[in-house]
């Protein structure tokens, strides 16, 4: 009995999970949980992005430059430095500002933890929000997708994406 629930419990993670492969650029896996056809909506209110900061330049670089890319401009994106101790982030942060219109920056002179950067940035906000860490690097069209269910129905309030590296939504 142990053996099969193992083996369905392997073909469903196979099914869930595509295998491995080493591109850079993350792609939305169609045909799991939707038609292949199916394309989100055109999102027509703009969304709030929170994006909480603590060090890992590197992973707020990308995550940033994602952001930029592959984020129309309307909806607008405030990010809460919670007092990086990293040289490199204060650069970061600037810059991305000064190429996003409405862009907010907003910088707490010590480390206050993510659950108050977060309620800072929810202070900000206004309408949908989205919050996204800073090691979420972004495909094309990944806020569409993402609010979609929310839209879709009113009795939806929260959606929370599969990831293959999270604490509370692994897969």
């Amino acid at each position: 009995c142990v053996l099969l629930v193992e083996a369905a419990g392997r073909r469903l993670g196979e099914a869930l999970v595509p295998p491995l492969r080493a591109a850079r650029e993350p792609v939305a896996v169609k045909g799991i949980f939707a038609e292949p056809d199916d394309e989100p909506p055109a999102l027509t209110e703009p969304v709030d992005i929170l994006i909480p900061v603590y060090n890992a330049w590197e992973d707020v670089a990308e995550c940033l430059d994602r952001v930029a890319r592959h984020t129309p401009d309307c909806h607008r994106v405030i990010v809460i430095d919670d007092g990086s101790s990293e040289p490199e982030i204060a650069p970061i942060l600037i810059e991305f500002a000064r190429n996003r219109s409405g862009a907010r920056i907003i910088r707490q002179d010590r480390n206050a933890g993510f659950i108050a950067s977060v309620n800072r940035g929810l202070a900000e906000a206004s309408g949908h929000v989205v919050l996204l860490n800073t090691d979420a690097f972004v495909p094309e069209r990944w806020l569409e997708r993402l609010m979609a269910p929310i839209l879709a129905d009113p009795a939806v309030a929260s959606v929370t994406p599969m990831t293959n590296n999270g604490e509370i939504a692994n897969v």
